[in-house]
C-alpha cells in the first residue's frame, strides 16, 4: 500500500506515537516473515518536493521505519535484550549504508529505550545518515535522515529527530 498525506505530522493507527515531518510525507506498508511469525512493517518517507528546472536547498530524506512485536513479546524482557535489538539495527544499518558511526549516545527518555547515531559513508564522505533507535513498549522504531553534506538543513533535521513523541505511554 502507497499513500500520500498532505499533513506533515504522522500519528501511527493505534494512536500511540507521532512524528513530525518538514514536509508531505508518503507511507509503504508490507508484511515480511520472521521466527515470531509475520509482522507488519511500515515506512514513511518524505523530502522536499523538486521542480524539474530547479534544484532544490535540502536534498535530505526523512524516514520513519516501524513494526510491532506481537504484543507482549519485550514485556519483562532485561534491558539487555533491548539493547542488543537496537545494536543489531545499528549494525545492520552500517552495512546497508556502508558507513562508520562518528557519533552514538544513549537516549535518555522516560518512555522509552534508545540510541542516536551520526555515520558517514565509507565510499563517500559527504554523505551522512544520522538515526535514533528507539525500542517503545512492542514497537521497533527507526528515525533517520541521510542525505550530502552541504547539501541539507541542519535545523530541519534536528526538529525532525527530536519530534518523536509518545501519546499513549
Amino acid at each position: 500500500m502507497f499513500a500520500f498525506q498532505s499533513s506533515s505530522i504522522f500519528v501511527n493507527e493505534s494512536n500511540q506515537f507521532k512524528v513530525v515531518f518538514p514536509y508531505d510525507y508518503a507511507t509503504v506498508s508490507d508484511t515480511i516473515a520472521t521466527d515470531l511469525g509475520q509482522i507488519a512493517v511500515t515506512n514513511v518517507f518524505s523530502r522536499e518536493e523538486r521542480d524539474s528546472d530547479l534544484a532544490v536547498e535540502d536534498q535530505t530524506l526523512y524516514v520513519m521505519t516501524f513494526f510491532k512485536y506481537p504484543e507482549g513479546t519485550l514485556e519483562g524482557f532485561e534491558e539487555d535484550l533491548v539493547t542488543e535489538l537496537i545494536n543489531d539495527g545499528i549494525e545492520q544499518r552500517k552495512v546497508e549504508f556502508n558507513g562508520k558511526v562518528d557519533y552514538m549516545d544513549v537516549l535518555e527518555e522516560e518512555h522509552y529505550n534508545g540510541k542516536i547515531i551520526r555515520m558517514t559513508a565509507i565510499d563517500d564522505p559527504l554523505k551522512f545518515a544520522k538515526a535514533k533507535y528507539i525500542v517503545f513498549k512492542d514497537y521497533f522504531i527507526v528515525i533517520q535522515s541521510s542525505g550530502l553534506k552541504g547539501r541539507h538543513n541542519q535545523k530541519r533535521i534536528e526538529n525532525f529527530q527530536n519530534s518523536f513523541k509518545v501519546l499513549n505511554p
